[in-house]
Formats: C-alpha cells, structure tokens, sequence
C-alpha cells in the first residue's frame, strides 16, 4: 500500500512501515528521517481535541546489518519486495528488533509500503527473541542487565517525562551495554485526578502496579510517587553510554544509566505476558535468524 494516508480514527495495521523523522527517534542518527516498521494493529481512537494519544510501537529498520554482525543485536532480514532497498553497496532492509520507538499513532499518516505477511510473522518471532521472553532477569555475575532498573536521563527525560525503566533486552545484546529496550514506571499519581486515589484508576491491558514491598529496587523510585505502575504500552529503546569508538562522533550519546538493582523473576514474567499479548508475538520463536538469511 505505497503511499496510504490514514485518517482520524483509523487504525493502523502491523507491518506498515513509515519514515520517521530524526527527532522522534530520541537518538543520534545521522539520517534526517528512517524507515520504521509497525509491530502490532494498533487502533486510533482518539477524537478532534484529544491531547491524549495512543502509543504505538515501532522497530527501527536499516539498510546495514552492522549492529547485528558486531554487537549481536536482534535483527530480522526483511524479504518484501517493494522494501528492498535499491542503492549500491547496501546489505538488505533489516528490522532490529529490539530497538523500538514508541510513538503517538497520530503521528503515523502516511506509509510508505506494507510488508508481506510472512514477514511480519518473522519480525515478530524475532522480537520475541529481542526481548528474551520468558528468560527473565539476568544471572548473578553475568554482563547482562536484563531486569536491571534504569534511570532515564537528561534531554529524553525532559521529552518523555519518564523518570524510571526497567531493561527487557535479550541477556545476550543486552551484555554489550549498547542500545536497552526499557518498560517505563509511571507515577500513577500523573495520571489521576486531583480527587481520585490510586483506588480510582483501573488498569487496562497494557499496565500494572506494583507493591513498594516487591523488592529492593521499589526503594530506589521516589518516594513521592503515590503508586508504581509498569507500563508496557510505552516500550522504548535508549542507549547506555559507549565510548570504545576512537572517533568521538560516534560514541552514543547517555540517555539511561543502569542501576544495581533488579526486580524478580515474577515481575518480568507479568511484563513478558502483557508484551506477547499487545505485540501478538508467536507463543514459539519461528524462523532462521538474521545471520543465517543475510548471506
């Protein structure tokens, strides 16, 4: 579907793919704007004069496999046709599939092209593996972070208002301290009324709250926040800092900073359960991996 325009209250279907401008990415890109692929039906049901939107969940997509090939990221090689990429010396168009960007479904107008169906099963089947479902926190002693807390920092912090996170990255990527997929905490406080208390608001789907006895890491949230709520609707990628670039201009750019705690095994579970229902992921990863479909 090249070219489709969508209207208020339309919904969007899994993989559509759009070109996202540089400053929604939240990154440092030397693109002005990429391609970006929708995981998951997302309906619009917001009315003229709505402020609230609904967030979408997007992968990152490239012409190079070098995240992949280097750092070990997750990465699904797409075989659609019409988006093969058509310049000299690019590697394929690549989804990494856990890399996402989290965005107003408003914000998704126009796409540019509609992957096949089997595409779309095997991107998903790869994010399942991205996102190291089912595998829960990291071991003790290991490089990974999965199930870590993670403070979100400075100019994201400002755009976002997230303060907390906690890193759902596959142990594998996650352990290269690169790029970490984060499942934001929300101060339900923000999202009530000036009347209501945390027994007013009712969850849906996508979010839930979490007792500040579930364990250590609860000590590090504010103890301003009236509840913990994890939100699974707003998936976002940020990077750890990185600097083994001898080139400055290369090193990423400190958006979190991952701390020395992390929640149980329970609690990623409950994340796992929530993510595989909203992104419809296969209840078993199907499908070669990208090294073996790259040639």
């Amino acid at each position: 579907m090249p070219g489709r325009d969508f209207r208020l209250g339309e919904s969007r279907p899994a993989g559509a793919v759009f070109w996202l401008p540089k400053e929604l990415s939240l990154g440092s890109d030397p693109k002005h704007s990429r391609l970006h692929f929708l995981l998951h039906d997302c309906a619009d049901d917001s009315l003229p004069g709505d402020e609230a939107g609904i967030f979408a969940t997007l992968a990152y997509m490239s012409t190079k496999n070098t995240e992949h090939k280097q750092y070990r990221a997750p990465a699904y090689k797409l075989l659609t046709r019409e988006l093969q990429p058509v310049g000299v010396g690019q590697e394929g168009s690549f989804a990494l599939t856990s890399r996402f960007l989290m965005v107003d479904v408003r914000s998704l107008s126009q796409a540019s092209h509609q992957a096949d169906p089997r595409d779309i099963r095997g991107c998903l089947a790869s994010v399942r593996q991205g996102l190291g479902i089912g595998k829960g926190p990291a071991a003790p002693g290991g490089r990974s972070v999965r199930g870590h807390l993670a403070r979100i920092e400075g100019p994201v912090r400002d755009v976002t208002g997230l303060e907390f996170g906690i890193v759902v990255t596959d142990h594998a990527y996650s352990g290269m301290r690169r790029y970490q997929a984060v499942i934001p905490l929300v101060d339900l406080g923000d999202l009530l009324d000036p009347d209501e208390g945390p027994d007013d608001f009712t969850p849906d789907a996508t979010e839930f709250q979490v007792s500040r006895t579930d364990g250590p890491w609860t000590n590090a949230i504010p103890s301003s926040w009236s509840a913990i709520l994890v939100d699974t609707m707003r998936m976002i990628t940020l990077t750890e800092e990185w600097k083994k670039s001898k080139n400055p201009d290369r090193w990423l750019k400190k958006q979190i900073t991952v701390l020395p705690y992390k929640v149980g095994k329970a609690l990623l579970d409950e994340i796992d359960i929530r993510l595989v229902h909203r992104l419809s992921l296969p209840n078993v990863p199907a499908g070669l991996p990208v090294s073996d479909r790259s040639g």
